[in-house]
């Protein structure tokens, strides 16, 4: 089997239908355990599906991730990651323990903190330059240890709060890997590329039975959501530390090409945390407020809405690979932060020029001016509360 590692492509088909099989065979199975033994996700007023789903597909993905890692990279020539496996054991038990019995968002969190120091610290994974963004070329090791840890918990809660619609989290996964995959296997770093088509393949095949209607429909649940993010941040900062040294597949712009493959998760979670803050709430608290959400409200159907942000998020990426050649990090990156500025007001927009006669109070708070104290009153009016009527219709929600 030696052989195949001296053909990059033929091991990059090898890896994904390696993980995608074995994704395909272990979610059935999952899915009778689930429906057994009651561990499945019922809708509540936070959710957009119907009836009960199992929420393990994180189990079948953790196994087929797993077992290609241990079977096909070679730790002695990729050291970071028999690391990253360690992180990810870590976080992957989070996420199911989450999923069976709820845990303590505290919890979560330390537990993350964990797995990042992991791969931070005893993998030597972190951020070591910004490849000149906002002047700074060169970190510290403690500075870049610190900011590398926030980037991690904070993309792997990025991707698990995008997970809120059939297919939509695991599409952009399956984009990012793609993307990061492809420059590791040019590039010649083919620990890194089997992770990401491990990742790439295991996810496909998730997606089929998460957007199928059928008796095997499943949930990738915080286990595989969880699992994903944390897998993304890791792929991230090795891309941006290896393009630091000159080499023919050099991406100098890398944290603005980073942003462009990784647009939906990053820009939608801190948009929605901003808004959060403005209302005087948690950056944490539950409503729906992602781009996601408004764009189910106007499409109706999970598929149409995940297609939409797919192929806005394909055309991200092709952008930010195609343009880094010839932009600064910062008009790339000024560029892109634009772009998703006007394209997630869209939505916003296509709202306001509904009908809103039909709408509750909570709706109009929700999809339209998203701030508490502007609820629609006639056809076409908006009246503003006064701040004390604020304070007690938010206290009664």
């Amino acid at each position: 089997m030696q052989y195949i590692y001296d053909y990059p492509l033929l091991l990059a088909i090898v890896i994904v239908l390696f993980t995608a099989g074995i994704t395909t065979v272990v979610i059935p199975s999952l899915v009778n355990i689930a429906k057994i033994k009651n561990l499945v996700s019922n809708p509540n007023n936070r959710t957009s599906h119907k009836g009960s789903v199992p929420s393990l597909g994180g189990v079948a993905i953790f196994a087929a991730m797993g077992l290609a890692a241990l079977l096909f990279v070679d730790f002695n020539k990729c050291i970071p990651c028999s690391f990253f496996l360690a992180g990810l054991f870590i976080v992957f038990f989070l996420g199911l323990k989450d999923d069976i019995i709820a845990l303590d968002p505290y919890k979560k969190f330390a537990g993350q903190i964990l797995a990042a120091i992991i791969i931070v610290f005893f993998g030597h994974t972190y951020i070591s330059n910004l490849h000149g963004f906002l002047g700074i070329n060169e970190l510290t090791p403690a500075v870049g240890m610190f900011l590398s840890i926030i980037f991690i918990v904070g993309l792997t809660n990025s991707i698990n709060l995008i997970d809120g619609i059939d297919g939509l989290a695991a599409s952009v996964g399956i984009m990012a890997t793609v993307a990061f995959g492809s420059w590791f296997l040019l590039a010649g770093h083919t620990g890194l590329a089997i992770i990401s088509f491990a990742i790439m393949g295991s996810y496909s095949a998730f997606v089929f039975f998460n957007l199928s209607q059928g008796k095997n429909k499943i949930f990738l649940g915080d286990s595989g959501s969880l699992i994903l993010g944390f897998s993304i941040s890791f792929l991230a900062i090795q891309f941006m530390e290896l393009n630091i040294a000159s080499s023919a597949y050099q991406i100098q712009a890398s944290p603005a090409v980073v942003f462009g493959f990784l647009v939906i998760p990053v820009f939608d979670t801190g948009r929605v945390a901003l808004l959060r803050m403005s209302m005087g709430r948690s950056p944490f608290s539950p409503d729906k407020l992602h781009v996601h959400h408004r764009l189910l409200f106007l499409y109706l159907s999970h598929l149409n809405v995940t297609i939409i942000l797919v192929i806005t998020n394909s055309l991200f990426i092709v952008a930010a690979i195609t343009l880094e050649r010839f932009l600064d990090v910062h008009i790339l990156f000024g560029l892109e932060f634009l772009a998703a500025v006007i394209l997630s007001y869209i939505p916003v927009h296509k709202i306001k020029l509904k009908n809103y006669s039909v709408l509750t109070d909570k709706e109009k708070i929700e999809y339209h001016k998203v701030r508490p104290y502007q609820l629609r009153q006639n056809d076409r009016r908006l009246k503003i509360l006064p701040r004390l009527a604020l304070r007690s219709i938010t206290k009664k929600r």
